[in-house]
């Protein structure tokens, strides 16, 4: 019971800070359009997640060229 509660507090309170949210510019749209098909790159994502799994930091990764 005690656990309900709480998970209607939560949806309670993430419901209500939706109603606060800004309209996304422009530009952040496009950006994002533009680098979802990296998502879709099986190579790129296969290397992520072998460095994921690593646990190497995105500073090391950067660093690869």
């Amino acid at each position: 019971m005690k656990f309900g509660k709480i998970l209607s507090a939560a949806a309670l309170l993430l419901s209500s800070n939706l109603s606060f949210a800004e309209e996304v510019p422009q530009a952040v749209i496009d950006l994002a359009d533009s680098l979802m098909p990296l998502g879709k790159e099986v190579v790129l994502v296969n290397a992520v997640k072998a460095q994921n799994a690593q646990g190497k930091s995105l500073d090391s990764n950067q660093n690869i060229r």
